[in-house]
């Protein structure tokens, strides 16, 4: 099959090695083989796969990574590895000075961030979440100047979002929630600096601490942000009033007192009164029907049962 360029085999129930004559398709870019009971490593033959940018062997059970990895490096275009649930981390991520996508996520990984991975330069998109990592989250934000994704989900790192994330340039999406870390205002204070974050989760940690009132705290491109989860006590925020980017907010199970500011209103205007094309994208596909139930009491004077669902639904 000399015309191959994508090879989609993912979640099936192939056994054995994994096939070394693949190499001689010599168009052959993406090889997804995740899912599948292989066994073993790397063949020889894949040394100087030239075609080759995108590899995943997630789920796959394979042995002896390090010799995998010494052959997978000599792969001049390789771009993505994805080897998730497979393999337990080694010192070796400077092999790859090309790798720009790098997921390990649910691989019961422990102890501290490999040293050269926390220092590639490459990678612009890092997910190792629901693992055991601790200690400090010691990313050499200096070095990794084209990481613009971090998922670190539900591992066991201690402290706080350290200062050399500020002026993190090329960073836009960063989740960190379950990460058991502290002082959510000196977090926020680093992370407002951040020129290009447009997403931000920090879910279910920073356990009962105070909600940051610093009204100077801006972040002026983010358009989604995330803190649910986490007791915080105090008001809502005035510096949500300077996110003028902002779509989605979620601080839902936390125990802010105070009223909800009138600011807040204005955001929902922007999205959707002012937007003649969103109104036109929402809800009408939903099939919701029946009753609005009575413990619904009333909403605006009004009964529950009186009220007119603006997405056309058919309650």
């Amino acid at each position: 099959m000399v015309n191959l360029k994508l090879l989609d085999l993912v979640d099936n129930k192939f056994t054995g090695s994994i096939p070394n004559n693949l190499p001689a398709c010599p168009l052959l870019k993406t090889i997804d083989l995740g899912g599948n009971n292989l066994t073993g490593q790397i063949s020889e033959t894949f040394k100087n796969f030239n075609s080759l940018c995108y590899l995943s062997l997630s789920m796959c059970s394979l042995n002896n990574l390090s010799g995998s990895l010494q052959i997978l490096h000599m792969c001049p275009n390789l771009m993505t590895l994805v080897l998730s649930r497979s393999f337990d981390t080694e010192e070796i991520f400077h092999l790859f000075p090309n790798l720009s996508y790098f997921d390990a996520h649910s691989n019961n990984l422990d102890g501290r961030m490999p040293f050269s991975l926390v220092n590639s330069r490459s990678i612009s998109s890092l997910v190792l979440r629901n693992n055991s990592f601790s200690g400090l989250i010691d990313l050499n934000c200096s070095a990794k100047v084209n990481l613009k994704l971090l998922d670190l989900v539900d591992n066991k790192f201690t402290g706080q979002i350290p200062e050399t994330f500020k002026n993190f340039n090329s960073l836009c999406y960063l989740s960190l929630s379950m990460c058991n870390l502290n002082n959510l205002s000196g977090s926020l204070q680093i992370l407002h600096t951040c020129p290009n974050l447009t997403t931000l989760v920090l879910s279910r940690s920073f356990d009962s601490e105070e909600m940051s009132s610093d009204a100077k705290l801006q972040f002026k491109k983010l358009k989604t942000l995330v803190i649910p989860s986490c007791k915080l006590t105090g008001r809502t925020p005035v510096w949500l009033n300077g996110l003028t980017k902002l779509r989605i907010l979620d601080l839902s199970w936390n125990e802010l007192t105070g009223s909800i500011p009138p600011f807040l209103g204005s955001f929902g205007e922007m999205e959707i009164a002012g937007d003649e094309d969103c109104r036109r994208r929402r809800s009408p596909e939903m099939k919701i029907a029946g009753d609005v139930e009575e413990r619904c009491g009333k909403v605006g004077g009004k009964s529950a049962r009186s009220l007119k669902c603006i997405g056309g639904c058919n309650v």
